[in-house]
């Protein structure tokens, strides 16, 4: 009976800001252009003519609702939402950073206690998640504080799936400082 070889992933580094970063662009993009109205786009969607869109935006910007964009994503004027956060989402907006930053700490805690280790397995978010009790959603917000820090070394498997398709470890000088603190 012939023996089934197992082909080792093929692991290259990538740079962590790039990949999350292009990705994290993309949404902003996408969320940029769904909250910038032209006044044509204004009378298009609520089927008001041009003038009459036009002086309702107006009147947006001049109670504060809405802030007027001579420029604009659409190279034209165009109007933006104004949002200001309630009192309540301030509090919950600085829960969520709170626990993204102790998400962070406790990934790169997890890397450091990997060292050496991590660099030939390449921890995944799966795995990351699992070894520190977080949920899937704070462990890439973490994963990104942390590349944002430029604190990971990132590497990407072309054939790996989802999850699968990225490793991380800290970097070199991360690792130094993680092991002088366990000393």
């Amino acid at each position: 009976m012939a023996k089934k070889t197992v082909l080792q992933p093929q692991w290259k580094e990538v740079d962590p800001k790039v990949v999350i970063g292009g990705l994290a662009g993309k949404v902003w993009r996408y969320l940029y252009q769904q909250s910038v109205w032209t006044i044509g786009r204004v009378a298009a969607t609520t089927g008001l003519p041009l003038q009459v869109a036009k002086e309702q935006l107006d009147e947006l910007v001049k109670i504060g609702k809405v802030d007027y964009l001579e420029k604009s994503i659409y190279n034209e004027p165009a109007y933006q939402v104004n949002y200001e956060m309630t009192e309540e989402e301030k509090k919950s907006a600085e829960e969520c950073r709170k626990t993204v930053g102790e998400t962070a700490g406790k990934i790169w805690h997890c890397l450091g206690a990997e060292g050496q280790a991590a660099k030939e397995c390449r921890l995944t978010p799966d795995l990351i998640y699992k070894k520190i009790g977080a949920t899937k959603a704070y462990t890439g917000m973490g994963i990104g504080w942390l590349a944002c820090e430029g604190k990971l070394r990132m590497f990407e498997n072309p054939e790996g799936k989802g999850s699968k398709r990225y490793g991380f470890c800290l970097t070199e000088i991360e690792q130094k400082i993680y092991n002088g603190l366990k000393k």
